[in-house]
């Protein structure tokens, strides 16, 4: 019986893995048409995620100043750098342009993921109701907007949102710690975001 949930399961993040691929190909194919759109994705948070990238790996500490815009501006306490937030790891680890495009593909699946989730125990949706749930939010179109704007923030804070709401849920009808941990984390990546 738990092996059955399992395999079930695993069957569900393969159709969710395949729907947000299906989703992203044309841009997989061709990655310009996500990258060179002459939006806020390559005006501002390319060359931050270039310089975090290029700073990081020389002088081997976090960067206080960015001197690429203006006369040089603040960057550890910008917000808009997301220099804390723990998936911007990929920056560092993956070519800048790759690590966009992995940066949609996993903030979508995320969000997919958790909207089955919430939508199975939270909200007690069949399985099936639940993979439907979790396919159009992945499918939403302002998180395809966002990507097309440029809005990298806008678009991984859609990703954390179901996870917030089965927290909530799940405090209103049974507090304890561990929705409460579930929550504030989520709550902490929103802050990292923006």
């Amino acid at each position: 019986m738990n092996l059955f949930r399992r395999q079930g399961n695993l069957k569900i993040l393969v159709i969710l893995f395949a729907a947000t691929l299906l989703l992203y190909f044309p841009i997989l194919k061709n990655p310009s048409i996500l990258l060179n759109r002459g939006n806020d994705l390559q005006e501002y948070y390319w060359p931050v995620a270039y310089f975090t990238k290029t700073h990081i790996l020389t002088d081997h500490k976090l960067p206080f100043w960015n001197n690429m815009f203006f006369s040089g501006t603040p960057f550890l306490s910008d917000p808009q750098s997301m220099l804390f937030y723990p998936p911007n790891i990929i920056f560092i680890i993956l070519p800048t342009n790759f690590a966009f495009i992995f940066w949609f593909i996993f903030h979508s699946l995320l969000g997919g993921i958790g909207a089955y989730i919430a939508a199975r125990k939270g909200f007690d949706f069949s399985r099936i109701a639940s993979v439907f749930t979790a396919l159009f939010y992945i499918t939403f179109p302002r998180t395809l907007g966002f990507a097309e704007a440029g809005h990298i923030t806008l678009s991984a804070s859609i990703a954390w949102l179901p996870f917030i709401l089965l927290a909530r849920i799940w405090l209103a009808r049974k507090p304890n710690f561990y929705w409460l941990v579930l929550w504030a984390f989520c709550l902490t990546m929103l802050f990292f975001l923006f």
